[in-house]
């Protein structure tokens, strides 16, 4: 696997192999975040004994392209170690990886109200709203506050 070929510090290596507790990663862009994280969650995964598969796993990113990035890099992870080992479970863990719950932040949670809308009160038909819309409801509110600012004696002056 990758870790075995990539010469890791002594704090990458342990948040790899940590087990039984959370790990917080935090290092500046181009430090190795992501091979450090695909690295643990391959690593978990491939241990049989903890009854934790690729399907039951959360990783969240900001973007979509580090989402991306991360699910090549498990799936790169997970096809080496099978290579290695021959071990049918690790096959089955890198078929069961195209399922498996890796998305940014903001795709997780709309999932999540779309899944349950039911339970939080929401339109079933609820939608995000687009970038053009947004520019042109913040435009409208900004000029809507300023329009209310100036009908305020007490403003007036400092505007």
């Amino acid at each position: 696997m990758d870790r075995e070929k990539t010469k890791w510090t002594r704090q990458q290596e342990d948040a790899i192999v940590a087990r039984g507790r959370d790990v917080l990663v935090t290092a500046s862009a181009g430090t190795g975040k992501t091979m450090v994280l695909s690295g643990r969650c391959v690593g978990i995964v491939a241990e049989k004994n903890t009854g934790v598969n690729v399907g039951n796993v959360l990783v969240l990113t900001f973007t979509d392209a580090a989402a991306e990035q991360m699910r090549s890099r498990i799936g790169r992870q997970l096809k080496e170690a099978y290579l290695e080992t021959k071990d049918s479970y690790l096959l089955g863990q890198l078929l069961q990886l195209a399922g498996a719950d890796i998305s940014t932040i903001h795709s997780f949670c709309k999932r999540l109200i779309t899944e349950y809308f039911y339970k939080l009160g929401l339109d079933p038909t609820f939608r995000v709203i687009d970038e053009d819309e947004q520019q042109m409801l913040k435009a409208e509110v900004l000029e809507k506050t300023i329009g209310w600012a100036w009908d305020q004696s007490n403003l007036t002056e400092g505007l």
